[in-house]
């Protein structure tokens, strides 16, 4: 839908963290896409892509909105940009859950997104 969620604001002091819950969009979402950029327009596509991380599988069946998804960003003092998401639940039961990482250089921001954007 290419609305960008904020999680770090601009000016923050170095090395900064910020983290946030998001939900799976449809009925039995097998993969969930999250997309990040760097910028502090209210719109993806008038930021600069950094990279993409990309959870899977996910549980399913399940409700949309079901399965809980923390993202967290943290720039460091060198300008790094590290970024994880984990399934919330299974995690918290102790079960194998999904996860994925990134480090990119804010820097090298400005690649171009995946194809067929944003996918949820």
């Amino acid at each position: 839908d290419d609305v960008c969620e904020p999680l770090l604001r601009r000016g923050a002091d170095l090395p900064a963290q910020a983290s946030r819950l998001f939900t799976t969009t449809r009925d039995s979402q097998a993969t969930a896409h999250v997309e990040l950029y760097v910028g502090e327009r209210p719109f993806c596509s008038g930021n600069l892509f950094l990279g993409l991380l990309e959870l899977s599988p996910l549980a399913t069946p399940s409700y949309r909105s079901f399965v809980q998804l923390e993202v967290t960003a943290e720039v460091l003092a060198d300008g790094t940009v590290v970024a994880k998401a984990v399934e919330v639940e299974r995690r918290a039961l102790g079960e194998p859950f999904c996860e994925a990482s990134l480090s990119a250089a804010l820097l090298g921001a400005g690649g171009a997104p995946p194809p067929g954007g944003r996918r949820g």
